[in-house]
């Protein structure tokens, strides 16, 4: 299963969107499975660097083990690393802080299930109108893609607002009541077994 999970919005919590890949894919190599961990390298200007996705150093995989080494993945070497990987790994997770990165669209189009974080405080129709794109794009390669959307505070005026909104424009969706944002989820990791649940059993 290829597994993206990216977060809407800023995330600011120590159980962040952009932690949650990593979490799932060692609790899934703790299961006994075979993992591998991609994810977008954020480090200096790259992250703006939207014109520059052939960046050579723009992506890094790494191979959920004990002493497993990172290693670099150019964004032309997608195909070839998903299509390998298929045959080597039990689980793909990919890690994607930038939505609207230049490579983004390939990857979410390849995987199976695609997880969005979204804060309902930071929710907006700009984002919603970018997310819907984004995924209709991304469909219109992988008409099966289905999604995941974790959110916090759904009964609120404005959680139940971003769920109709969204569920009026995309099929195949799925929502959770997760606060992943302001959960440690090292400390505390109910939110991260319900949202393992959600995923990989149910």
């Amino acid at each position: 299963m290829i597994l993206t999970i990216a977060p809407i919005g800023p995330a600011t919590g120590a159980g962040s969107a952009a932690s949650l890949a990593s979490l799932l894919a060692c609790r899934r190599a703790n299961a006994g499975r075979n993992v591998l961990l991609i994810r977008q390298k954020t480090s200096g200007k790259q992250v703006n660097q939207h014109s520059k996705a052939r960046d050579e150093c723009a992506w890094l995989a790494t191979e959920v083990k004990t002493g497993a080494k990172t290693r670099p993945l150019a964004a032309a070497k997608f195909a070839d690393e998903l299509a390998c990987a298929r045959d080597n790994y039990h689980d793909i997770v990919i890690d994607m802080p930038r939505l609207q990165h230049a490579d983004s669209l390939y990857l979410l189009a390849a995987t199976g299930l695609a997880v969005f974080a979204i804060q309902t405080a930071s929710w907006n129709r700009d984002r919603q109108k970018r997310l819907v794109q984004r995924i209709s794009a991304a469909r219109s390669w992988n008409p099966a893609l289905p999604v995941l959307v974790i959110a916090d505070e759904v009964d609120s005026l404005a959680g139940q607002a971003m769920i109709s909104g969204l569920a009026e424009r995309v099929r195949d969706i799925r929502f959770i009541h997760l606060d992943v944002e302001q959960q440690d989820l090292q400390a505390n990791p109910a939110p991260l077994s319900a949202l393992y649940r959600a995923i990989y059993v149910s």
